[in-house]
């Protein structure tokens, strides 16, 4: 009789996403956190999250995320809101660029 013997491999990967802002960061007040956050356009939160920025949208409309509207009517998202490690803390912190004083 000949004994049979199952190979199991598993791979486990790991994925780093890097977002460089072309203009300079606007750190503002988000009411719903109650402290001073980084705000990303759509655009820049939609690669953050790793989806479109219609995804944003809709998260926005939905109530999802914390955001607001400049002067100029340009919508600008909260990256806490975006989701990470701990509700309230910014992937950004590890890199001391969670706020400015």
């Amino acid at each position: 009789m000949r004994i049979r013997r199952k190979k199991a491999v598993i791979v486990q990967t790991h994925q780093v996403t890097t977002v460089h802002l072309t203009r300079q960061p606007i750190y503002a007040w988000c009411e719903r956190c109650s402290a001073k956050v980084l705000m990303l356009t759509p655009e820049e939160a939609a690669a953050l999250a790793q989806c479109t920025a219609r995804a944003i949208y809709r998260r926005v409309e939905a109530g999802e995320l914390h955001c607001f509207e400049t002067d100029y009517g340009a919508l600008r998202v909260c990256v806490n809101s975006l989701g990470g490690p701990t509700p309230g803390s910014s992937p950004f912190s590890e890199y001391g660029q969670d706020s400015q004083s």
